[in-house]
């Protein structure tokens, strides 16, 4: 799939919907009705709110214990997404930790799928002041983060610490207590609004 494409064809639909009187219902709900769109005009057959249990084909699991918001489908690429949209907060002293639990939320919810024919999507819309990354650098509260430039594993930097750059930029994150790595597939921003899908990668055990 191009990724790059499909962030861009979102980004423009989001930020059609806010020039039309929309700003204020720019939330989850539209972000999954323009990806449901593109994705069915890509091809893929969609399921909504399938749980772990079902996915991973384990009774073991309990049922409803991971809900995701989309599962794709298509003849040779099967994604599950998870969608967020994040809003700057209401006024300057309000916190922004709930966005950024929301991130760590989804994040941990793809890492634990154990089934490798899947692509794990997550899936970030957000004004265009919202520093998505500053959030994401606070993820681990303390834990080492492993950062390369590179869409692909830098094995050199496993092992050394490294910081995320201020601001937009990094490709590439290897949180190894939560057992996933982050790739960067693309970042669009027109206007007011930014979308960005990341792919989250499931390590094997070390």
């Amino acid at each position: 799939m191009d990724y790059p494409r499909f962030a861009k064809a979102i980004c423009h639909w989001l930020e059609y919907k806010r020039l039309a009187g929309f700003g204020s219902l720019l939330g989850e709900a539209l972000l999954t009705l323009a990806v449901a769109e593109y994705l069915i005009g890509e091809g893929f057959n969609l399921q909504a709110e399938r749980d772990l249990r079902s996915i991973a084909e384990d009774d073991r699991i309990p049922a409803g214990y991971f809900n995701y918001d989309l599962v794709a489908n298509a003849d040779k690429t099967s994604l599950i997404l998870e969608l967020k949209f994040l809003k700057p907060p209401r006024n300057e002293s309000a916190s922004t930790s709930t966005s950024r639990e929301r991130l760590i939320d989804d994040i941990f919810r793809l890492a634990s799928i154990p089934n490798t024919e899947y692509e794990r999507l997550l899936i970030v819309g957000r004004k265009a002041t919202v520093r998505l990354y500053e959030s994401f650098s606070k993820l681990c509260n303390g834990e080492k983060i492993h950062i390369s430039k590179s869409r692909e594993a830098d094995e050199s930097v496993i092992g050394s610490e490294k910081t995320i750059p201020d601001g937009d930029g990094w490709k590439f994150c290897d949180i190894r207590p939560w057992g996933c790595q982050i790739h960067t597939l693309a970042d669009e921003t027109l206007g007011d609004t930014s979308l960005a899908i990341f792919q989250v990668i499931r390590l094997p055990p070390e």
